[in-house]
């Protein structure tokens, strides 16, 4: 930890007590370094499906304890605390319809293999595949705020009632001071 190898940082508690502490290679490390070496050189620029697909699967058979559900909210719960256990901060929208992820490990990567993101994608549809619920994601957006990457699910439990389209993005401005129409 005192070298920066290792970073030591409070996880999310659950329950009565101190919350557990979280162990995760320090972005400095050599070890670190290495890995993120050998991930770029395995990816190779690929966006091969299968190869997103395999990595997301034997990610997600490493995981432990990921049983079927009982509900979809349940399996929205497994997947956010498997995807916490991988270090990635997550957490569900109240009505449980969008996962946040305020953390990537691999976040000094994506830059240069921005599969990164697509196997991000997929393995947590593996994870709610895995439970046997009628629950996937539906699309993902990166860096949807600093830091912070959303995953919108699809539910066969929670369809809306109607929904009213919004206006269309508006157009990027910029700003030059005032004109000589406004200017006072």
């Amino acid at each position: 930890v005192a070298a920066g190898e290792v970073v030591r940082e409070p996880g999310r508690s659950s329950g009565r007590g101190r919350p557990p502490m979280l162990y995760r290679a320090g972005e400095d490390s050599v070890l670190y370094r290495q890995l993120a070496r050998a991930l770029a050189k395995q990816l190779d620029d690929s966006t091969d499906p299968e190869l997103i697909a395999h990595a997301a699967e034997r990610w997600a058979d490493a995981i432990e304890d990921n049983p079927p559900a009982s509900s979809v909210d349940e399996a929205v719960a497994q997947a956010v605390a498997a995807l916490d256990q991988l270090g990635f901060a997550a957490q569900a929208s109240p009505i449980g319809d969008s996962v946040t992820l305020r953390h990537c490990p691999y976040a000094d990567l994506i830059r240069d293999q921005p599969v990164i993101c697509d196997i991000h994608t997929a393995l947590l549809g593996d994870l709610l595949d895995r439970t046997g619920q009628p629950v996937a994601v539906g699309d993902m957006e990166v860096w949807a705020a600093p830091g912070m990457c959303r995953a919108h699910l699809t539910r066969a439990d929670r369809t809306p009632a109607r929904v009213i389209p919004g206006t269309p993005e508006p157009e990027p401005t910029t700003r030059r001071g005032p004109t000589k129409k406004n200017r006072k």
